[in-house]
């Protein structure tokens, strides 16, 4: 029940509490694997607050690690805009490659917008001009293909959370911008190896389907343990 949930909003639990999800945890893997293979997936993971979204998520973000793919967990709170959306999925991808093999590529297709913000270069920050966050917004499907591709052979695609939409997803721009993405990489795209989680509350998809229709592979509706 959810009075006595262990999940605490912002605090994320061990994994080990999510053992006696087989069935959700099965299908989400088989998303998964599907992106691995070039077929892009959707995940929308609802729930109320508290009971474990952002947890259930970091679970799901190992099991990818797993599957060979590089996960970020990006997390909007009050994030209205997607030029910020897009700039933080950036970032978040940035920070996560810093120490890797594959780094080197991914800053040089960001030459000049990458920012090292302290002396031993392990923090970093992603700040592009206006007009090229907004070419990031409008070019999404390109730019993360394009990353995809800098980080092989060592990851085969990429999962990204896009946790706390919320507040996004009430506007129009964001549903729009979604359903442009998926319908452009459906009809554009053989081989698009990502898979992307939206987390929010279950209103989210009512807000969705008033704004635009969109295609979401499952919902995994979260329950109190």
């Amino acid at each position: 029940m959810k009075d006595r949930s262990p999940f605490t909003p912002g605090n994320p639990v061990p994994v080990e509490l999510f053992v006696g999800r087989t069935n959700q945890l099965e299908e989400i893997l088989k998303n998964l694997r599907q992106a691995r293979t070039g077929k892009q997936e959707n995940i929308f993971l609802a729930g109320e607050r508290g009971i474990g979204k952002s947890s259930f998520a970091k679970f799901i973000c190992n099991m990818a690690c797993k599957e060979k793919l590089l996960s970020v967990h990006v997390f909007l709170g009050q994030v209205t805009s997607l030029d910020e959306m897009v700039r933080r999925i950036f970032e978040d991808i940035i920070k996560v490659s810093n120490t890797q093999s594959w780094y080197g590529k991914i800053s040089d297709y960001f030459t000049g917008r990458i920012k090292q913000i302290d002396l031993f270069g392990v923090a970093v920050s992603f700040n592009p001009s206006k007009e090229d966050a907004r070419e990031l917004v409008n070019n999404f499907p390109e730019a993360i293909l394009n990353i995809a591709e800098k980080i092989k052979p060592e990851k085969e695609g990429l999962f990204i959370v896009l946790d706390d939409i919320d507040t996004i997803s009430k506007t129009p721009e964001f549903a729009n911008w979604y359903k442009s993405f998926v319908d452009k990489v459906a009809t554009h795209y053989s081989y698009f190896p990502i898979c992307i989680a939206l987390i929010g509350l279950p209103e989210f998809r009512v807000v969705i389907l008033q704004s635009a229709v969109i295609y979401i592979s499952y919902s995994y509706m979260l329950r109190g343990v």
